[in-house]
């Protein structure tokens, strides 16, 4: 049986997980008249049942020869292999109970409801069904919970559809396919049950946060890295928050870089914000209780996606980093008789990498947008901004180490980012940008790359606009992104924090004598 022929033409013939697609046909109609059909006919009927090892998951499956969703394990040539439908079905019991003791009990999210005996009993039912080439499986939301007070976001049961031998079509075949189906789509049982169920502009999230979780529990399949192609040729154009599902996809690879940088725990605690509010307020919120902001994270994102590829850094970085297909480059100038001016816009919670080339010299600008007012908003607003640079040290720009330097000019410094980067990665001078810059000295520090070479009793003088010595700081260092650098906190000589404005800085240390600008926001 094709997809086609399971679901229709149309929106859920897209591939991988078919949740975003099932859950908007429930919510609102659907253009695709077959999938609107199937999925008010309700739940798939199969014509036997086991129960997992652990007694948590009821298994739905045929075993009758002339049943297109008969299951069936796969050959070296990814072929059925006849009579192996009790293997299949064992296989799929096992990894759900492992996905579970992950997800459950090690991580510690909220359990899916009970369903009230729906499919033969209260364990939670999985449903082996032929999903034509590519379409994974699905989580089915059910029954509506009735939490006191109502909330706008309601929660439900559910019951989950895979595929009956990922065989030819599929990207990722057999065995490794149900693993990551598992792990994806009890992580849709566990919010739409645990933390609930927002209107469908929010699945993006669902999903993005869904395929992070893949790699999580079973680090040896990397299916998830086929995605990360469309989002690394599109984070210019594709903010973070876009409700396009089609494209969350590959937008996993930023949870991927919250487990990672922050643990398992940024996860749970987005997903316990999101019971009372939607996925991107929450992800703000998460952040901050964690003494970081979202601005920063991103902006750290931003660097993190640089550094894969042919200049990936598994130790400091993504440990897949090497798998990760070519970064895009926004835009590349030579600047080797002239400078440049790069005029461009960009929209909130998107990346741009921009390169100058002076002969065979390259500097990497890092360019983000985090205006987080637009993004809550959803607006979808289009800023502007100018990237000058120079070959040689112009008079008034940040000069870089190897000679080149760069005016950056934007109608509100606090919503940016920017961040120099040598083709053999972090400038090792003493003029190496700080970040983030701007930065809110109540959620997070500024840090500068310290120098190579440079000894300790290093000083920081801080300056207002009109050059008023407002902090005089012996700097500690810190290790950030596996580069050692100097941390501020903020704080002035006379206690608090320094207020919103634009500050000189001055950094002294053996002879080394480092100016710079840079911006507050609170």
């Amino acid at each position: 049986m094709t997809a086609s022929s399971l679901f229709g033409e149309g929106e859920a013939t897209t591939g991988k997980c078919l949740t975003p697609f099932v859950i908007s046909a429930r919510i609102r109609p659907l253009e695709n008249a077959g999938l609107q059909q199937r999925v008010l006919a309700g739940r798939p009927l199969n014509e036997l049942s086991i129960l997992s090892p652990s007694g948590k998951f009821r298994i739905h499956y045929d075993t009758s020869s002339a049943s297109l969703n008969l299951p069936a394990m796969l050959d070296g040539a990814g072929n059925r292999i006849p009579l192996s439908h009790a293997l299949y079905v064992d296989n799929v019991a096992m990894i759900f109970d492992s996905v579970c003791m992950a997800e459950i009990s090690v991580f510690n999210f909220a359990p899916p409801p009970a369903d009230s005996n729906a499919g033969g009993g209260n364990e939670y039912d999985v449903y082996i069904q032929d999903l034509g080439a590519n379409n994974f499986g699905y989580t089915q939301p059910e029954t509506e919970i009735p939490d006191v007070p109502a909330k706008p976001n309601p929660r439900w049961t559910s019951y989950i559809v895979i595929d009956n031998d990922f065989g030819i079509g599929f990207r990722t075949q057999g065995i490794p396919a149900v693993h990551v189906t598992a792990a994806h789509e009890f992580f849709h049982a566990i919010q739409l049950g645990g933390y609930g169920l927002w209107d469908d502009n929010e699945l993006y999230f669902y999903e993005m946060t869904a395929e992070a979780m893949e790699p999580v529990v079973f680090p040896s399949v990397k299916d998830y890295v086929k995605d990360i192609y469309t989002y690394f040729n599109m984070m210019e154009l594709l903010p973070l928050y876009d409700s396009n599902k089609n494209l969350s996809y590959g937008r996993a690879i930023w949870g991927v870089y919250l487990v990672q940088q922050y643990g398992i725990e940024i996860m749970k605690s987005i997903w316990e914000q999101i019971a009372s509010q939607k996925p991107f307020a929450a992800l703000d919120k998460a952040l901050l209780l964690r003494n970081t902001s979202l601005q920063q994270a991103f902006a750290t994102f931003a660097l993190w996606n640089f550094y894969t590829g042919t200049r990936a850094d598994t130790a400091h970085y993504y440990k897949d980093g090497t798998l990760f297909p070519p970064l895009n480059i926004s835009e590349s100038r030579n600047v080797t008789a002239n400078a440049y001016t790069f005029q461009r816009t960009a929209k909130s919670y998107t990346i741009q990498y921009l390169r100058a080339i002076r002969n065979s010299d390259s500097v990497y600008y890092i360019v983000t947008n985090v205006d987080s007012k637009d993004a809550l908003a959803a607006a979808h607003e289009v800023f502007a901004y100018t990237l000058d640079v120079s070959p040689v040290v112009a008079p008034s720009w940040s000069a870089l180490p190897n000679g080149m330097s760069y005016r950056f000019a934007v109608d509100d410094a606090r919503n940016w980012s920017i961040v120099p980067l040598h083709a053999a990665g972090f400038f090792s001078s003493s003029e190496t940008a700080p970040f983030p810059n701007p930065f809110n000295p109540k959620r997070s520090s500024l840090l500068f790359p310290i120098p190579a070479g440079t000894r300790a009793n290093t000083m920081l003088y801080v300056f207002s606009s009109s050059m008023e010595l407002v902090a005089e700081v012996n700097l500690s260092a810190v290790l950030i992104f596996g580069k050692q650098c100097y941390e501020w906190n903020g704080e002035t000589s006379k206690g608090g924090f320094v207020s919103t404005g634009v500050y000189f800085y001055v950094i002294k240390a053996d002879g080394i004598d480092v100016r710079g600008k840079i911006a507050v926001v609170q």
